[in-house]
């Protein structure tokens, strides 16, 4: 029997509340009272994955990796403290008998909307372990890590995959129960698995938008002569602090609640938005190189909002055009090609350039739309081929459990991505918005369509009651959170 080693998804947007697997505030009592303690409870969808989880590792002999492939907390539209007591609150119901961690390990990829904690890890690692030159001057930091850990020995100095943030808050005892220490690693933007002749790369994947690499874009716009980023060192050291503060940092500025909410409505109506945007450049907090400070607030920010405001209201996020858009598709291609196959050659010590000669698979999120295909294909639109890689790439993209609007949109669902240990891998499609409430068949699908044994393995494991059970909890979860989001739209549009 093939047994999954690894578990991937992305985008639980933990502290969100319109995550399906974020906590609910169950006593309305409590709410209107601001002088009582909220009561804290799991979503009954989290409840319901965490069962169909241990379905999946039921009677394995080797326990599964949980892999976050990015925003798996929201620290951007939540406050800090809220989404790490989801967090919490997630691993605690991965929870097994005798109280053991349901996985062995986590590995922790961050996106654009808990890009916060990979700051907190890398400027940790670098004042435990500051680098240094032969003169003993301290080298600069570096702002990605290594895709290919060499380690996950905790106390190497050498080892860049070492979690920080989320490995101490669950060591605090906090989670009852919670025995033996769950390993927490992390890699950003780039992860990957090697074994025989496959590679499997996981990004979270906001670099493919235009959006993401803001600042590199004025930075051209504004200065013509500049050097686009050559690497992916290049990339996040020029757009790293724009990720963290805008969509990463919400959360720490102020209160939260309905403010929040506004907040979201912002992003999505072009004349708030621009409000927004003014107001963040009037009280623009410094960053390391005072490039946003300064294009922001410079006699140009009017220009720059504008491009902004356009990029923002058309994000991947809120696309009904398909899995993926003309122009993400565009940023896949780019990142792909030019960043990943640079970063892996130089790290696999691949001198001469050319292509990832692999059978190669890629898994990212972010779009919140799950899909999977072997490209180049003539059957969808990413019709170009991905040059650098010698063999066809299998893509998978593991969707997200946000609900973004009072409106399906039914490009949107979640899937499960598992990986076997001679890298087989197959997507559990978990669910995708319809316009009638009801959920779609869960189904077992691979990227080159044709199955494998961890594909019919898991294609009886679906069938379990805690699949069918969970089906009945997401959906009317779903309904219930998209009411919500009609209600507040309403509110607002009855405030003009």
């Amino acid at each position: 029997m093939s047994e999954i080693k690894y578990i991937c998804m992305s985008d639980l947007h933990l502290g969100d509340k319109y995550s399906l697997l974020t906590y609910l505030i169950k006593d309305e009592e409590n709410e209107k009272d601001k002088d009582k303690k909220k009561t804290v409870l799991p979503s009954a969808t989290l409840k319901a994955l965490a069962e169909c989880l241990k379905t999946l590792a039921a009677q394995q002999k080797i326990k599964p990796t949980l892999v976050l492939v990015g925003d798996a907390l929201e620290l951007a539209l939540a406050s800090t403290h809220e989404a790490l007591m989801a967090f919490e609150l997630f691993v605690k119901e991965m929870l097994i008998k005798e109280n053991e961690p349901l996985f062995d390990k986590i590995i922790f990829i961050p996106g654009n909307h808990d890009h916060h904690l990979w700051e907190a890890t890398r400027e940790t690692r670098y004042a435990e372990n500051p680098p240094y030159d032969d003169d003993g001057l301290l080298l600069p930091f570096k702002h990605t890590s290594l895709m290919l850990c060499k380690s996950e020995k905790e106390n190497n100095p050498d080892n860049l995959c070492a979690d920080f943030f989320l490995s101490h808050l669950l060591k605090n005892g906090r989670i009852k129960g919670l025995t033996n220490k769950i390993s927490i690693v992390t890699a950003y933007p780039n992860f990957a698995l090697e074994k025989n002749n496959r590679c499997i790369i996981m990004t979270h994947g906001h670099y493919i938008e235009p959006l993401y690499c803001a600042m590199s874009e004025l930075d051209q716009r504004l200065f013509p002569k500049r050097i686009k980023p050559k690497s992916i060192e290049d990339l996040e050291r020029q757009n790293f602090a724009w990720i963290d503060f805008f969509w990463s940092s919400m959360g720490r500025q102020g209160e939260v609640g309905e403010d929040v909410e506004r907040i979201y409505y912002s992003l999505n109506n072009p004349k708030e938005l621009r409000k927004m945007l003014v107001n963040l450049a009037e009280s623009c907090i410094p960053d390391e190189t005072g490039f946003i400070g300064n294009i922001l607030s410079s006699y140009l920010s009017d220009k720059a909002i504008e491009w902004l405001i356009k990029i923002i209201v058309e994000r991947e996020r809120c696309s009904h055009d398909g899995y993926l858009s003309n122009e993400a598709a565009d940023g896949l291609y780019e990142y792909m090609n030019k960043y990943v196959t640079q970063q892996y050659m130089q790290e696999a010590g691949i001198v001469a350039k050319g292509v990832i000669d692999l059978e190669t698979t890629l898994i990212f999120g972010h779009t919140h739309s799950p899909f999977c295909l072997s490209a180049p294909s003539l059957e969808d639109p990413l019709t170009e081929k991905f040059n650098g890689f010698s063999k066809p790439l299998d893509i998978y993209n593991t969707g997200g459990w946000v609900v973004e609007d009072e409106d399906p949109n039914e490009t949107h669902g979640a899937s499960l991505v598992v990986i076997d240990e001679d890298l087989n891998t197959a997507a559990i499609e978990m669910y995708m918005e319809k316009a009638d409430g009801l959920q779609s068949p869960m189904q077992i699908i691979c990227a080159d369509g044709h199955s494998n044994e961890l594909a019919a393995h898991c294609e009886k494991l679906i069938e379990k009651d805690s699949f069918k059970k969970f089906s009945e909890a997401l959906a009317a979860e779903a309904l219930e959170l998209m009411k919500s989001r009609e209600s507040f739209a309403e509110k607002i549009k009855a405030e003009k």
